[in-house]
Order: C-alpha cells, then structure tokens, then sequence
C-alpha cells in the first residue's frame, strides 16, 4: 500500500474575527454586537487595516463578496498579511471579481514574505499546480517548508508528501515519515492516512501493522475513504488486527458510500459471497454497478456474472439499485 498520491489540496482561509470571537468568548451574557459592529466601522473608516479586515471577513459570512473584496483591498494596500491571503483567496475563487490566478499568487506572495504560515502555504500549493506561475516544485517544496517549520500542520504533511515522491527534493522516506508525523500528530487526516501506510510498507520505518491499523482508524474515524479502504482491507486479512468480516464490511461501505470506486467493488463482493453478513446477490450487483460506473473496471465482469444468478424481475430491480447508488455515491476523483 503506497500512501497517497495526492497532496492537501485546499487553500487555507483565515477569517480574521478575533476581535469578535475574543469578546463572546470573554462575556457571552453580556457582548452586545451592534455596538461592537459599530465600533469596527468607525475604526476601519478611520484607517484601521485590522477593523476592515474583519469587515471583509464578516462580509464573506454574509456572503457580500463585493464588500468583502473592497474592505480585504482596503487592508491589504496598506500591508495587513491576513488581509492580503483573504484577498489572493477572492481571486483565486473569483468571489466578488473575475477569477484571476495571478492577482491572487501575487497577494499571496505579499502575504507570505511577511512570514504568515497559510499564506507560505497556499503559495507553495500554487506553485504545485502551476496556478498563476509556472509550475516549480523547488519553489513548492521551499514555501511549505517555511509554513511547515512554523508548526502549520498541512505543510508539514505536504512537505512530507514531497520527501516520499522525490518533488522538489531529493528522495527520502525517513524526512517524509518525521514532517508527516508532525501533521499526523496534529490531526490532519490525509497525514494519518499517509503515517498508516508508511508503517504499512516499512518505508522510513520499522514496519508496524498495529500502528498501521492504529494511524488508519484515526484518519478513517475523520472520513479518510483511503484510510477506511485499507482499514477494510487489514480486517479482511487479519492484519495488526484480528480477521473481522463484519468490521471489513463496516469501513468498505464507510468509504463506498463517499463514492469510493474500490471500496464500492470489495463490498460487492462482500455481498456475493455473504462475508460478514447475509449473502445479498442484488446488493451485490448494485453495488458492483455503481463501482463499474465510478470507473473501477474490474466491477463490470463480476456484475454481468452476478446478473446471471438473479431471475429478470430480480435483476430489474438491482439494476434501478444501481443507478441510485451511483447517482448518491458518485466517485469525486
């Protein structure tokens, strides 16, 4: 099991409303918030860079993209670098504007040459992808490692990601497992997941099937469909856990019914062949249908043989299953 072929891919928003937050939390009895929404326009009418950064991000709350993107502009020409990630961030997304790649990795850069982590981090996923730059893993891997030395958990786990795939860097298993320890330890699911399947394999560390298992669960219990897939299967084969057919079944269908085209085919298969529960041949067709149009191509051969062992009024059925499981659980990939 290699682990995941994919990085954190969701640009980091800061919202900015500390201010707020700060004064419910302090007196929520008493916080009165018209007087405190006044007071935060004459400060950010007055100039305050912080005020109308939290307007902007009051603004998006309220889904008035354009005074956001007025008030974000406000704070960040005069230098505010959470101002300036939530403006790069209405460009990226083109809320309240045209969507404009490089408007946002420039404010973007402005932010991270400040030092604010998700900024660093937001940059160095737009170098990745080539979005608004030229596509530069070296300059990738270098922004995340400026976030991610600062304890910002999903650099960590993509600077780990690029040590295990040689991006940007030099090979090495042994720094990938230290950075994605650190985001895995942090609760970043895609890392956990990651950490799983590094003890899985051996790679930059003893290899370990309990902590496999253990690291898994942890990502699986916050919707990792890779985690639930593999958790599914070390259950199937009774790895760094007893054999449990139930349990197999239990984490397949966790991730199946998040569109997960494997997990979609091994419960197909579980219904076949009743393993961990009733034998159901049209669960299993629908199931193994749904696989087959999510893209998982093995699932059509043992569709099409299951469709043999069921009567035509059986069959019909399965099959109005199958189109409503594929359109519940389509694959997001």
């Amino acid at each position: 099991m290699a682990i995941h072929g994919k990085f954190i891919n969701v640009i980091i928003l800061i919202c900015a409303l500390t201010g707020l937050t700060n004064a419910i939390a302090n007196d929520s009895t008493s916080f009165d918030s018209n007087a405190f929404i006044t007071k935060l326009y004459q400060q950010a009418y007055s100039g305050s860079p912080e005020a109308q950064n939290q307007l902007g991000s009051l603004s998006v709350s309220a889904h008035d993209f354009k005074q956001a993107l007025d008030w974000f502009h406000k704070a960040a020409e005069q230098g505010l670098a959470p101002a300036q990630l939530n403006l790069g961030l209405m460009y990226l997304n083109g809320q309240g504007i045209t969507q404009d790649f490089k408007q946002a990795f420039d404010w973007f850069h402005k932010a991270a040459e400040q030092g604010l982590a998700p900024a660093q981090f937001n940059l160095g996923l737009m170098y990745l992808n080539g979005q608004g730059i030229t596509q530069d893993f070296k300059q990738a891997f270098d922004w995340y490692r400026k976030a991610a030395e600062q304890g910002f958990a999903p650099a960590q786990s993509n600077l780990g990601a690029m040590y295990y795939t040689g991006q940007g860097v030099a090979q090495n298993f042994k720094l990938a497992i230290d950075w994605i320890r650190k985001a895995a330890e942090q609760g970043v699911a895609i890392a956990q997941s990651n950490l799983g399947s590094m003890y899985y394999t051996g790679q930059g560390v003893a290899q370990n099937f309990k902590l496999a298992v253990d690291w898994y669960r942890k990502a699986a219990e916050q919707g990792d469909t890779t985690a639930q897939y593999k958790l599914g299967v070390m259950y199937t084969g009774g790895e760094g856990v007893s054999k449990d057919f139930k349990q197999a079944g239990y984490w397949y269908r966790k991730a199946a019914e998040q569109g997960d085209a494997l997990s979609q085919y091994k419960l197909g298969l579980f219904y076949r062949l009743g393993f961990g529960g009733k034998k159901d041949l049209m669960q299993s067709y629908a199931w193994l249908s749904a696989s087959a149009a999510n893209g998982y191509a093995e699932s059509a051969k043992y569709r099409d043989d299951t469709a043999s062992m069921l009567t035509s009024k059986q069959l019909e059925k399965a099959q109005a299953l199958g189109l409503l499981y594929f359109d519940k659980y389509k694959s997001n990939n």
